[in-house]
């Protein structure tokens, strides 16, 4: 890899790993939570969250690829709607 830019849209254990993976090929990777946490050594930590597009505002500019990776907030036909759609369409809009 070649210095590109990437978004890892949800830090959980597959999001996590991934950001690790790619930041040791040298790529420059933004790990988007909805909460602050500590991200993985070199992973840029961005706190944002795809049900709320005003904090969506925050994301990196020039990015390259966004894995999403997100979970939903319960186990509700509405969560999931939540997030989803509506939350994924919120982000591929802000990146737009």
């Amino acid at each position: 890899m070649n210095e590109k830019r990437v978004l890892v849209a949800g830090m959980g254990y597959v999001g996590s790993r991934l950001s690790q993976l790619l930041a040791a090929r040298n790529a420059t990777v933004f790990g988007m939570r909805r909460t602050p946490m500590p991200a993985p050594d070199g992973v840029r930590s961005v706190v944002a969250d795809i049900t709320g597009p005003a904090s969506l505002e925050a994301l990196p500019s020039g990015l390259d690829a966004v894995a999403i990776l997100v979970s939903a907030n319960g186990f509700t036909d509405a969560a999931y709607r939540t997030c989803y759609v509506e939350g994924v369409g919120n982000l591929l809009h802000s990146l737009a």
